[in-house]
């Protein structure tokens, strides 16, 4: 076995003992053989038995024939299964599923590793994850790589351990257990690229592969990853191989990172959300314990799940069987309670050391303990020294308590939960002993970052207050795509100790580009914007933010901000803006905005700064959306040198360019052009044409192909934005449930709280120009529904029924709302659907459809004048499964 493969390996008995059970493998029989030889070789070397040389070659000859037979699989096979059986007999010896200490278990619990106490408050999709994946290891299953992800908390890691252990106490599986492998990509980069590394070589192919906090990857290893799992499918690269991630909050991807990984894994249904054990099972089973403790537990609840502060403190006190004074001080202390003995200093320092260690990371290694617990000892009566010692001291006794904890996988480390250590934070901070120890160890890994990683760099001057660090990490941050997690780490911040002005700025951006406007709002009023213009980036980021936000009645101001400012590039952005507001009433201007990209793409190389290459992308991108909007077909010209040039500046610049490119220049394109011109005015789409929108049929596309195809970019630019922390991510819920309502197996009953989920989202933001779009899909799905029923009573089209009333006042809300906010082309839109409405159980008035199409050429809109003209060459003669068609297929 490799040292690589060594190290990531899960021993499910202590060290000692499965090393012994690894040399006993190699050693028992050679052992044996050269034991009998040894007076044969002693007597020859004296040569008092030259007649007995031969028999003195035997044992090394057996030790020789041994080595060459362990590497057939059959003989390796049968020695390996016996060690497995060793190792599973230990198991089954200590009932581990309760915790320590284990009644009956005896010296075999001494042997079982740390690592591996009980899961204490498991539940029910927990058990039921470790019960599929068991299955699919023991299966040929269909799925290449599983995913389960979850927010920090809810138990993934063990979700893990717990697999290992379902996996060596099967009877048929348990050899699978002895060959778990687990990488944790919290540790380091080279956890990662001995990963890929194994997976490569093949040396992991019939092994169980669990990879911790993936969201942590880099771009080069998710593109490598990316590559061996999706685009090479010679063979599997391992037996079963899963991957543990938080949401899209918590990744870190920056420019040419993409999540095909995640994508494939949803559309092949081989991702598990995990969403953690309810809290009052957990208050339920510390009551048994400690009704008072329970109490305090309580007293953490966030919402109806466990947070990851109760379920590690409950934990504690489960496997303490009580619960000791040293963690009902530090409840005490997160409670921000008075109690009648004071915490002694060295638990309140030594809590501001592990903050400072594990705060947005977890573990930490004991030299790094060692370094910061000499940095925070203070020089007291008895020196610091003495200091550092005690508080050793302390921290060996949160060891032994389980409150901090121990991990031997892939080497020593200990474990503070990063939950806990936030808590501490926010709940300690006006303690000035534990500010000056988490200050002092949160320099220190300042400097250990300042080459390195931008965003745990800016979160860690967050947490302790650096504004030089937070200034010159800010951009660099945002660039990586943790906007979802930045926002509420300064806002923690804000809480804590109040925000100067950058800050404010800083805040009111994340919150802007994360879908928060509201909020962004009260913290930074976009009066203020006009004063901080001409001397801050910060402020033109926040204005170029807020144009499309604050259209209609309040983007004049942001518009100002940018069109007067002195720097032409950013005169130029301001342009950009303005005809973007434009679309909103109704004007498409794709080139007009492809011009301004043109002049502003040498600006922007030269400086390269975050907000100005983002803005180039909107720029691209929007002008890729007034296209099709606008009914242009000509689909094959915005493969221009231009545009390719732009599209290779970005790829390398912008986090959101995989998700844009995605959304922009595959979905739309087959969703919003392709898709409508097949099924409602028969213009074929080809092979070439099909590839040309990234579907790759080797023939002429169907109107089910596109519509697969649509649902599939969709899905997949939906997952791009969330793992960058980008709003669009939110809006694009409407698209992926328009591209599951125009299936045509689609199962519209399960769609109707996802409608509803939509509205409440766009109710609850302040975006006017949206609030028609949830109506619109109600429009549509309740005519799919009326022409189902149709379908099921075998009856002809009719304007009558629950669903088709519905429709109706669908419709009028929605101009309502497109009316109230300016929005022209919805205006224009929703005349159209009365038109079509008016006429679907009679014929067309066609003196309205021609007023109609005249209207609709005038303004621009190509393809509901191509339609139009289409009804009119047939008279206004339509078939209900015409109208059927144009109702599920109009974009």
């Amino acid at each position: 076995m490799s040292a690589t493969l060594d190290r990531a390996h899960v021993g499910v008995v202590v060290k000692s003992l499965d090393r012994t059970l690894v040399a006993l493998r190699f050693g028992f029989i050679p052992l044996i053989a050269v034991s009998i030889s040894l007076p044969v070789i002693s007597s020859t070397l004296s040569g008092s038995a030259r007649e007995h040389q031969l028999l003195g070659l035997v044992g090394p000859l057996i030790v020789v024939f041994y080595l060459l037979l362990l590497q057939i699989q059959a003989v390796g096979g049968r020695v390996d299964r016996a060690a497995a059986q060793v190792r599973r007999r230990i198991a089954m010896a200590c009932d581990h599923d309760y915790g320590s200490p284990h009644e009956g278990g005896g010296i075999a619990c001494r042997l079982i590793p740390e690592i591996f106490q009980a899961p204490l408050f498991r539940y029910e999709t927990q058990t039921k994850l470790v019960s599929d994946l068991a299955r699919a290891c023991g299966e040929d299953d269909a799925c290449r790589f599983w995913f389960v992800e979850g927010p920090s908390g809810t138990g993934k890691t063990r979700t893990a351990l717990r697999l290992v252990q379902a996996l060596i106490r099967n009877n048929q599986l348990f050899e699978y257990g002895c060959r778990c492998y687990f990488y944790d990509f919290s540790r380091s980069q080279s956890i990662q690229a001995e990963l890929v590394k194994n997976l490569r070589r093949g040396r992991l192919e019939r092994t169980v592969v669990l990879v911790d906090n993936f969201h942590l990857v880099s771009t080069a290893e998710l593109q490598e990853l990316t590559d061996l799992l999706v685009d090479r499918r010679e063979s599997r690269p391992a037996r079963l191989l899963v991957f543990f991630t938080r949401p899209g909050d918590a990744w870190n991807l920056g420019p040419g990172g993409d999540v095909r990984l995640l994508s494939e894994a949803k559309a092949a249904d081989c991702y598990v959300k995990l969403g953690g054990p309810r809290a009052q099972a957990v208050e339920d089973g510390i009551s048994k314990i400690d009704e008072s403790a329970s109490d305090l537990i309580a007293g953490l609840r966030k919402n109806g799940t466990a947070s990851g502060v109760q379920l590690h403190l409950a934990q504690v006190i489960a496997r303490n069987g009580s619960t000791p004074p040293d963690v009902l001080a530090t409840i005490h202390l997160l409670l921000g309670r008075e109690v009648e003995s004071e915490p002694s200093a060295d638990l309140v320092i030594l809590l501001g050391v592990l903050a400072g260690l594990s705060v947005h990371r977890g573990s930490f290694s004991h030299a790094e303990l060692r370094r910061a617990i000499r940095l925070a000892a203070h020089d007291g009566d008895d020196g610091r020294l003495m200091g550092a010692l005690r508080l050793h001291a302390s921290f060996r006794r949160l060891r032994r308590l389980g409150l901090v904890s121990q991990d031997d996988l892939e080497g020593p480390s200990y474990l503070f939960h990063e939950e806990l250590a936030e808590l501490c934070v926010d709940r300690l901070a006006g303690s000035v002993a534990f500010e000056s120890s988490l200050k002092a160890v949160g320099e220190a890994r300042l400097k250990e970052l300042a080459a390195g990683d931008a965003v745990e760099a800016w979160m860690v001057a967050t947490e302790i207050g650096d504004h030089a660090v937070l200034a010159e990490c800010f951009e660099a941050a945002l660039a990586e795509g943790a906007m979802k997690r930045m926002a509420p780490c300064l806002h923690r911040a804000g809480e804590r100790h109040g925000l100067c002005a950058s800050q404010r700025l800083q805040l009111a951006i994340l919150l802007d580009r994360t879908g928060d406007f509201a909020e962004s709002r009260e913290v930074f009023a976009d009066d203020g914007l006009l004063d901080l213009a001409s001397q801050s980036d910060l402020a033109l980021l926040l204005a170029a933010s807020r144009v499309e936000v604050n259209h209609p009645s309040r983007h004049a101001r942001d518009l100002e901000v940018l069109l007067h400012h002195p720097d032409p590039l950013v005169n130029l952005i301001g342009r950009y803006w303005e005809l973007h507001v434009e679309t909103h009433h109704g004007r498409f201007s794709s080139d007009a905005m492809l011009d301004v990209a043109v002049e502003a793409l040498p600006m922007v190389e030269a400086r390269g700064t975050f907000w100005q290459v983002h803005s180039l992308g909107r720029m691209q991108f929007d002008s890729l959306r007034a296209f099709y909007l606008s009914g242009r077909h000509d689909f094959r010209a915005l493969e221009s040198e231009t545009r390719r040039r732009i599209d290779t500046y970005l790829r390398r610049k912008t986090p959101n360019y995989e998700g844009m490119h995605l959304l922009y220049r595959y979905a739309h394109l087959i969703g919003h052009v392709l898709l409508p011109r097949l099924a409602l005015l028969d213009e074929g789409v080809d092979a070439d044409a099909a590839a040309f929108a990234g579907l790759e049929l080797g023939r002429s596309a169907t109107v089910e192909d596109l519509a697969e195809g649509a649902l599939y970019y969709y899905r997949r630019a939906q997952d791009e934005f969330r793992l960058v922390g980008d709003r669009e991510g939110s809006y694009l819920k409407a698209d992926v449930l328009n591209a599951k309502m125009i299936q045509l197996n689609a199962d519209l009953a399960s769609l109707r709280s996802a409608l509803g989920d939509y509205r409440d989202f766009i109710a609850g933001g302040d975006f006017t120009s949206l609030n028609g779009y949830p109506h619109f899909y109600y429009l549509r799905w309740h005519l799919l529904q009326h022409y189902a029923q149709l379908a099921q009573g075998g009856g002809g089209f009719t304007a009558e029924g629950e669903h088709f009333g519905e429709a109706r006042r669908a419709l009028a809300k929605m101009i309502a709302c497109d009316r109230e906010s300016g929005n022209a082309y919805g205006l224009q839109r929703g005349r159209l659907l009365e038109a079509l409405l008016n006429g679907v159980d009679r014929r067309f008035d066609v003196a309205v459809l021609k007023g109609l199409m005249t209207e609709m050429d005038r303004f621009g809109y190509g393809f509901e004048r191509d339609l139009l003209a289409k009804l009119i060459g047939q008279e206004g003669h339509v078939s209900s499964v015409e109208m059927m068609d144009i109702f599920r297929y109009r974009p």
